[in-house]
């Protein structure tokens, strides 16, 4: 079990050798303590203490296990170690961790005057340090912007460990970045690649879309015509 402060977050339930390589099996949770939610964990690499070569985590499968309980499958890049390198592994976890401000019932209204959100299609292939996405539309609203993508899901997936991000433009010349809020990778639907909008300081921030007129996004500019 990993902790963070002494406060349990991922659990590692074992390990096994799959057609991908080794992989880890994990399990989430979430905990409150004081004013802070810790409500997710993940894999991000493998390291061999033998050496100090690090393996990003690929991809991650749900899977019930035998005790009924839902657990992830961790597989990592390029992985050439077996059972009998566990003794010499290590893990690294990232954790998220959201400051509560309130334990009451409240309510957010906002306005967006015209504008609920919009839809662009997109045309042109994303390049990521030697590889090449083919992001299909573009959708923008107050809440997120999402992406979907006609790759397959672990390489949409490569935006998270590249690091990209969209970046908005505003008609009064501010610009505002995103960061990344998460995926959708099914096999009945496109890709689909969340952000959210954020201020300088990191904090959450909503946006009119109408206010919106151009995108950045890695190396595509995306006119916003409303």
């Amino acid at each position: 079990m990993f902790t963070v402060e002494g406060v349990p977050l991922l659990t590692l339930r074992g390990a096994a050798l799959t057609s991908e390589g080794l992989a880890l099996v994990t399990q989430d949770a979430s905990y409150v303590s004081g004013d802070l939610a810790y409500t997710r964990s993940s894999c991000e690499a493998i390291i061999d203490t033998r050496t100090g070569a690090r393996y990003l985590c690929r991809s991650g499968h749900g899977a019930a296990l035998e005790d009924g309980t839902w657990a992830f499958l961790e597989v990592f890049d390029d992985c050439p170690f077996t059972l009998e390198d566990l003794p010499y592994l290590e893990v690294e976890v990232s954790y998220t961790v959201d400051r509560i401000l309130s334990d009451q019932p409240f309510s957010l209204t906002f306005t967006v005057e015209n504008s609920s959100g919009w839809k662009l299609p997109l045309d042109g292939a994303l390049e990521l340090g030697g590889l090449t996405l083919h992001p299909l539309e573009l959708r923008l609203s107050a809440l997120d912007l999402q992406v979907y993508f006609q790759d397959e899901a672990e390489a949409a997936f490569s935006l998270y460990r590249d690091g990209t991000t969209p970046v908005l433009h505003l008609a009064n010349g501010t610009d505002v970045t995103t960061t990344w809020h998460g995926g959708r990778y099914l096999d009945f639907a496109l890709p689909m690649v969340s952000f959210q909008t954020i201020d300088a300081n990191g904090d959450r921030l909503f946006i009119d879309p109408a206010q919106v007129v151009s995108i950045t996004f890695g190396n595509l500019e995306i006119p916003v015509e409303h």
